[in-house]
């Protein structure tokens, strides 16, 4: 699959990942600051890759962010995505929010560990 602007969807995903690998926090959260303003809209791959991002700057008011987006485009996200949700959404006090991503994350058949489960 490709993004309206010609690059296929891995090329960011993976750009994002090359960025977070090297800790250029700032340089990733602009890559996808571009691609949201692209035609269409971030793959699922992305999102999860800018939830690790945040995680990574502690920047826990950007993964609820990113979270919510996901969610309102119907996009799953992996076990660690929603795993970074519920710490976020427990350090914000968001227990609805957390409800309901702790059902999503059942209804995607995703297996909660105990960190997960702690934070509800």
């Amino acid at each position: 699959m490709t993004h309206d602007h010609g690059f296929p969807d891995r090329a960011y995903s993976a750009a994002l990942k090359v960025c977070a690998d090297s800790q250029q926090w700032e340089w990733a959260v602009q890559m996808f600051q571009n691609l949201r303003r692209a035609p269409g809209h971030p793959s699922a791959a992305d999102y999860t890759s800018l939830v690790g991002i945040a995680m990574a700057r502690q920047d826990l008011k950007l993964v609820l962010t990113a979270t919510r987006e996901m969610s309102q485009l119907r996009l799953e996200g992996d076990a660690c995505t929603y795993k970074y949700a519920l710490r976020a959404c427990e350090e914000f006090a968001d227990w609805k929010l957390s409800f309901k991503l702790f059902q999503e994350m059942r209804c995607a058949r995703l297996s909660a560990d105990t960190e997960a489960l702690a934070s509800l």
